[in-house]
């Protein structure tokens, strides 16, 4: 399952908001905040059942389903420097549970891609800096730059070759990697099997069928532990 926030007004992800497997796509920051708090309400929930069940995480529940948190232009939803007493409120929130997400959400089956142009401290907060298992940076004009997505001492991503889809890839290790260009031809034909056009209520009745099979499932696998 895919939530994405397009913070470039929904431009860049629009031909995905038909696939079945997308949740949403948010063109702003009142609907991104709007998609971040049934992420956060539907956490809440999986935590409450897990504690209830005595199940550890996903894995131990037998749960292979993960929904990920596409964030693109996260420059557009960051709070540093925003004038606007109300927009800046809604950015503050926005923050606070993409931070959640990136420090509890893995062990209840959610995954953050956060992306931004601008690389500084205020577009990439230290939280979900810090708990990010991996870091993929193109070319950037500045160490300073480099270090801040990569970490302290980490000058790569500034020193690298202007090879289009050239970056640095950082786990417990770095790499220098080459990544693919997918033409939006390629990207049509590969998801057009899997659109569907359905109205809202069906929508909501699937995610009710979807939870409590999940729940169902979840007690299962503890009842047979």
């Amino acid at each position: 399952r895919f939530t994405i926030l397009d913070l470039k007004g929904g431009l860049a992800f629009a031909k995905f908001k038909d696939v079945r497997q997308v949740e949403y796509v948010a063109k702003n920051v009142h609907e991104s905040l709007e998609a971040l708090r049934a992420i956060r309400d539907e956490m809440n929930k999986r935590l409450e059942h897990f504690l209830d069940a005595g199940i550890e995480d996903v894995r131990a529940a037998g749960v292979k389903e993960r929904h990920f948190v596409i964030v693109d232009e996260a420059a557009q939803i960051a709070s540093a420097g925003e004038t606007d007493k109300e927009i800046k409120r809604l950015k503050v929130e926005c923050e606070h549970i993409l931070a959640e997400i990136a420090r509890v959400a893995g062990a209840l089956g959610y995954r953050l891609i956060f992306c931004t142009q601008y690389a500084t401290s205020d577009t990439l907060p230290r939280q979900i800096k810090q708990n990010a298992d991996a870091k993929l940076c193109f070319r950037l004009q500045t160490e300073i730059a480099s270090q801040v997505v990569l970490g302290e001492g980490e000058t790569d991503a500034a020193h690298l070759p202007l090879i289009p889809g050239r970056a640095v890839y950082m786990t417990d290790k770095k790499e220098i990697v080459q990544c693919a260009y997918i033409q939006d031809d390629d990207i049509k034909r590969i998801i057009t099997p899997h659109i569907t056009i359905r109205s809202r209520k069906e929508d909501d009745n699937e995610k009710s069928n979807r939870e409590r099979t999940a729940a169902r499932s979840y007690s299962l696998v503890i009842s047979e532990t």
